[in-house]
């Protein structure tokens, strides 16, 4: 008898989870991320993001954070010791992806 291997993102065999939870999310002109449309499906789960220094990890992560927190107080790339100033959502839009900033205290492009 041959059996089918058991598939882990089969979503029939899991419990119904309390609360929302993320299926999918996909990236396209954020930051370094362009050109192509680029995906995360954790399929409600928990993930682990991980990579390279410089590899996109906190581009990602401030992107879902555009979704869910409001812009007063959303506080972008923290984990790099950010300024509350020195990242926004036209600084991910023009593709600005070097802390080094400009005379307008903000990312060069």
């Amino acid at each position: 008898m041959i059996r089918k291997p058991a598939n882990i993102f089969d979503d029939r065999d899991r419990p119904a989870l309390a609360g929302y939870r993320l299926a999918k999310l996909e990236i396209y002109n954020w930051g370094t991320f362009d050109g192509s449309v680029y995906s995360v499906q954790p399929r409600g789960q928990t993930t682990l993001l991980v990579g390279e220094n410089g590899s996109g990890k906190s581009t990602v992560v401030d992107a879902l954070l555009t979704l869910l927190v409001r812009p007063q107080t959303r506080n972008y790339n923290v984990a790099a010791g950010a300024t509350k100033n020195e990242r926004d959502e036209k600084t991910y839009i023009r593709g600005a992806y070097d802390r080094t900033v400009g005379e307008s205290g903000r990312p060069q492009i």
